[in-house]
């Protein structure tokens, strides 16, 4: 296909918490040019951070190409060079600058990609369009768990990655000894919580040898600080191993090999949805405790595909309680160990649910045939 018929797209992302938003924004970006006739420009406004996922990424420089039809400009407001693409997508709602605004005319799609949501709503916004000033066409995207939204940002790379080839990639990474090459391994990567450690000890209760991978992140520093690395790795036959954030691709490896994933935020709870394999996710708090809608609304739609109210009981037991929302009065311990002793369960209830959502398409393709209607 000729390059002069390309979509262009400029894709704008603020990073506010950690490795979120970039994480979203990056892997959308390589999606849509690995696949797709698009030339993706995405703007970003602190290049730090994304270097620690991207070593490729150098900070100093304003703009570089990175991949094939894939450019990363340093984000500023007021650039009098910005010229608008075809398509600008506003992840999150960063609200670019009334300076790129100005600059947009009808001709362009201007979309506001939202956060990751199963509540109901999603599917009566998304792809309405908001008015604007000058007669600008801006429409709401919004990924989701039905075919009724824009369905979940994963790569068909990822997918393709078979677990036995993942697994081999962190017994290589980590050295791991012979000792523990058929143990259970769990990463740990989400927020500051206290209920981590009942959590790991349910984990290790149900097997023999365990590994717990734990990344540079806001949990490994708070294991760290209140000294419980050590009562972790005190745990009978079971190691812990402490890394630096890795690059996006090697750390999908990660997600993809271990057995069982403990995460947060959009991107990795995604990838860790996608692995088929059964996980436990913290989800961001919010005020009023709007989070605690988001979850169940989630864990509803998780559980779709079970008819044991058993199990679905265990599961909302376990993630409210990881998420402090519960409000039965029972022993912590208890809600995790009936997690982790239906684990056979649980990996079928996840293969179900990714395969699901799989047949709902990928984000960049529902994203790009939006584009092509538009």
């Amino acid at each position: 296909m000729d390059i002069k018929n390309y979509i262009n797209i400029d894709l704008f992302c603020n990073v506010v918490d950690n490795y979120g938003d970039i994480g979203v924004c990056f892997r959308l970006a390589r999606e849509l040019t690995n696949k797709h006739e698009t030339i993706v420009n995405l703007y970003v406004n602190d290049l730090e951070t994304f270097h620690k996922i991207c070593k490729e990424i150098d900070p100093t420089l304003k703009n570089q190409v990175l991949y094939k039809n894939l450019i990363v400009h340093k984000w500023i407001d007021n650039d009098p060079t910005y010229t608008p693409s075809d398509v600008v997508i506003e992840a999150f709602g960063c609200n670019i600058h009334e300076e790129y605004i100005n600059k947009l005319t009808p001709k362009n799609i201007w979309i506001n990609l939202e956060y990751l949501s199963a509540e109901s709503w999603t599917a009566d916004f998304h792809k309405q369009r908001s008015l604007q000033k000058n007669n600008l066409r801006k429409y709401f995207f919004l990924p989701g768990f039905t075919d009724k939204t824009g369905g979940l940002n994963y790569e068909e790379n990822f997918i393709n990655i078979t677990a036995q080839e993942a697994r081999e990639f962190i017994l290589e990474k980590f050295k791991i000894n012979d000792d523990f090459k058929t143990a259970f391994i769990s990463l740990v990567f989400c927020y500051e919580n206290e209920k981590l450690v009942p959590l790991l000890q349910s984990i290790r209760n149900q097997h023999k040898k365990v590994i717990f991978l734990l990344p540079d992140s806001i949990s490994t520093t708070f294991l760290e600080e209140n000294g419980l690395l050590y009562k972790i790795s005190n745990f009978h036959k079971s190691i812990w191993i402490k890394f630096n954030m890795l690059d996006q691709e090697e750390f999908n490896y990660i997600l993809k090999g271990v057995d069982f994933n403990i995460v947060r935020g959009e991107d990795t709870i995604t990838q860790a949805i996608m692995t088929g394999k059964p996980f436990i996710w913290q989800i961001y708090k919010q005020d009023e405790n709007a989070h605690v809608d988001k979850l169940k609304a989630f864990l509803s739609i998780y559980t779709q595909n079970t008819d044991d109210e058993d199990l679905k009981e265990i599961i909302f037991d376990a993630f409210l309680e990881f998420n402090e929302c519960t409000e039965k009065k029972q022993i912590i311990n208890l809600q995790f160990e009936n997690y982790m002793i239906e684990y056979a369960k649980l990996y079928e209830l996840s293969s179900k649910f990714r395969d699901s959502l799989i047949a709902n398409n990928s984000l960049a393709n529902n994203l790009l045939n939006f584009i092509k209607e538009k």
